[in-house]
C-alpha cells in the first residue's frame, strides 16, 4: 500500500511518501515493513493500527480468537494503559 501526503497536508511541511508492506514469511510470522521518504524536514511517526477479523467476513465478534506472542518480556500497564512494569516471561 502507498500513500502521499503533500506538502501542507494536516499543517505538515515537505512531500512525504509512505508505503506498507504486509508478507507471511515461510515460518507464518506475519511481517510490517514501513518506509517513508520525505523532502523536507517533517516529523513522522509510523504506527501501525491493523484489525483483524479471522472469524470471517461479516462476523462482528472476536470470541473464539487466540493470539500467541513469542515475546521474552511484557509490559504490565496502568487503568490508562500506561506502562508501569517489563516483567520477564
Amino acid at each position: 500500500m502507498r500513500y502521499l501526503s503533500k506538502d501542507g497536508e494536516e499543517g505538515y511541511p515537505g512531500n512525504l511518501n509512505v508505503e506498507v508492506l504486509y508478507s507471511l514469511t515461510d515460518d507464518n510470522e506475519l511481517k510490517i515493513e514501513y518506509s517513508a521518504k520525505i523532502d523536507k524536514s517533517t516529523p513522522i511517526n509510523l504506527t501501525p493500527h491493523s484489525y483483524f477479523n479471522l472469524e470471517g467476513a461479516g462476523i462482528d465478534t472476536l470470541k473464539h480468537h487466540a493470539l500467541q506472542i513469542n515475546a521474552d518480556y511484557f509490559s504490565e500497564v496502568s487503568e490508562d494503559q500506561i506502562p508501569i512494569n517489563t516483567t520477564s516471561v
